[in-house]
């Protein structure tokens, strides 16, 4: 039905299943109308793509010296950033 990479959302026999790497996810706290429901398979198949698409964000900022929280170029945290008076336009701040 739809699909990102490895995960993929099926229609079987009215419900709708996640899988990874062609394994269903577990479904075990759904009840049978949720497994039904559209908007609530959506969402669970953004979630999946979110979680993959998350992992890749920090290994490319780990590789490249930035901060893996935040995405800024000051790779600390944000209270001692402030305190160092680091978070200038030069550091990418969100909190500037």
């Amino acid at each position: 039905m739809y699909k990102f990479e490895n995960i993929s959302l099926r229609r079987i026999n009215g419900k709708y299943y996640i899988f990874i790497d062609g394994t269903p996810q577990d479904n075990y706290d759904l009840t049978e109308s949720q497994l039904r429901n559209p908007y609530i398979a959506i969402q669970r198949f953004v979630s999946c793509i979110s979680d993959k698409l998350r992992s890749r964000v920090k290994a490319y900022q780990k590789e490249h010296g930035l901060n893996e929280v935040i995405g800024c170029n000051i790779n600390m945290n944000c209270e001692d950033c402030r305190a160092y008076h680091l978070n200038d336009d030069k550091s990418n701040c969100i909190n500037n």
